[in-house]
């Protein structure tokens, strides 16, 4: 059987986010303190959705502060832009390229993260 294919988690593995500061748990966290309760689908919206944390917050119907929702757009602007690849996930990549293999990643994180994969990964599709 050959491999035809090879699917990595991005953050953890191929990348590296330096001091994780949860803009979005902070985002639920301010929804909680202002009487809105967690829902089971939060996350997998907050996954999928290529919004903005204001957007984000406004369509889960939570209270935030203008400045509060500002801060935590720098948080994660800044998260993002921090983020390094693992210099070995860098050369995983290229030597299963090099093989003719495929490369899948996959994240649990906001979609913004995204930005970060593609900036650190830029030979992925």
């Amino acid at each position: 059987m050959t491999i035809q294919a090879v699917i990595f988690d991005a953050f953890g593995t191929l990348i590296k986010i330096q001091d994780g500061s949860h803009p979005y748990r902070q985002l639920m966290k301010i929804g909680k303190a202002h009487g809105r309760r967690p829902r089971p689908d939060d996350a997998s919206f907050l996954m999928k959705s290529a919004i903005t944390l204001t957007q984000a917050a406004a369509h889960l119907g939570i209270t935030a502060s203008p400045e509060q929702l500002s801060t935590l757009e720098t948080v994660l602007a800044e998260e993002i832009a921090a983020v390094e690849a693992y210099p070995d996930g860098l050369e995983a990549v290229k030597l299963l390229q090099e093989q003719g293999i495929r490369i899948g990643v996959c994240s649990n994180l906001a979609f913004p993260y995204r930005q970060a994969v593609l900036r650190c990964y830029p030979m992925l599709e």
